[in-house]
């Protein structure tokens, strides 16, 4: 007979069991149950094997136990079996742009507590330079990204937005909006080469032969929002990541035009996290998260089936 263990590779308790069966000879079938939980059915199944009932297996420590009132008698058996086979739980772990962060971090985090109260989000803000590579590396489940319209591929368009020029307060220029071909008169503080709010823009202005005045190479986007608001440099970014300082008067945004310079926002998955329960619930929830967003004008952005 083979023998099966419901795994959690965190836990201490789960760790020697495993080990113990191991030492009989036995190497167990090992389904780590917060990646892959199991159904309705099975749930029955064991119980039943195990002589318990349905509140025996609730555990307290590390799960929603308080926040969802399983202690309150009001829940029949049925409805504790049904609950816990139907809301998926584990950790999910997003790479987000620093950018993106600003307006979408808060609301996600909100949500995905009211939501997904059995999953544990975790957030890691960085540059789209590191983050596409730590993408690649499987560091993270998900992670949103930036792409040209071309390069989306198969991943999910969440947003569409329109570069601007940052300028420092009191400067010129004073128009509302700013050819391409004007941008070379005006000093700039850009991230890397690496990173893909860098190639979005230098990909337009190459194809457009114009020139820009790069002054400062900074992978740092809080570094080149100080830079503007201290009046050391301009720079080229999206609304939604000088949100704040915009609406404090401490930088104002120009829009580009002739031509307007656009990128994707879009969710990219880990494939081997493809058919995790977690993960399809975390990569449902962003999309609806990132458009009320953008309906409400907290994001300033355009969904992708109005662009």
């Amino acid at each position: 007979m083979t023998v099966t263990i419901y795994h959690n590779p965190d836990c201490g308790t789960s760790r020697n069991t495993l080990a113990i069966i191991r030492q009989t000879g036995e190497e167990p079938e090992a389904i780590e149950y917060l990646k892959t939980p199991p159904s309705r059915e099975r749930l029955v199944e064991l119980i039943a094997a195990m002589g318990i009932m349905p509140r025996d297996l609730l555990r307290e420590k590390g799960t929603p136990y308080t926040e969802l009132s399983l202690a309150d008698p009001k829940w029949s058996d049925d409805e504790i079996l049904s609950n816990t086979a139907a809301s998926p739980s584990g950790e999910v772990t997003i790479g987000i742009p620093s950018g993106a962060a600003r307006v979408l971090s808060g609301p996600l985090l909100e949500s995905a507590r009211s939501e997904l109260p059995r999953i544990s989000l975790k957030m890691i803000e960085g540059m789209t330079g590191p983050l596409e590579e730590w993408m690649a590396a499987g560091r993270f489940n998900l992670a949103i990204l930036y792409r040209t319209a071309e390069s989306v591929g198969q991943m999910t368009v969440l947003a569409r937005e329109e570069f601007c020029l940052v300028v420092p307060p009191g400067e010129p220029p004073f128009e509302d909006s700013i050819p391409l071909a004007d941008l070379h008169a005006f000093p700039l503080a850009v991230p890397m080469r690496n990173n893909n709010v860098r190639r979005s823009v230098a990909d337009v202005v190459a194809q457009h032969r114009c020139v820009l005045d790069v002054r400062f190479e900074v992978d740092s986007l809080s570094t080149i929002i100080n830079m503007v608001m201290e009046g050391k440099a301009y720079s080229i970014l999206t609304p939604s990541a000088i949100q704040k300082e915009a609406s404090q008067g401490q930088v104002r945004t120009v829009k580009i035009i002739d031509p307007v310079i656009t990128r994707s926002v879009v969710l990219a998955v880990n494939p081997k996290d493809d058919r995790s329960p977690a993960v399809s619930a975390v990569r449902k929830l962003i999309p609806k998260v990132v458009r009320k967003l953008i309906d409400s004008g907290r994001w300033p952005a355009t969904a992708p089936d109005a662009a």
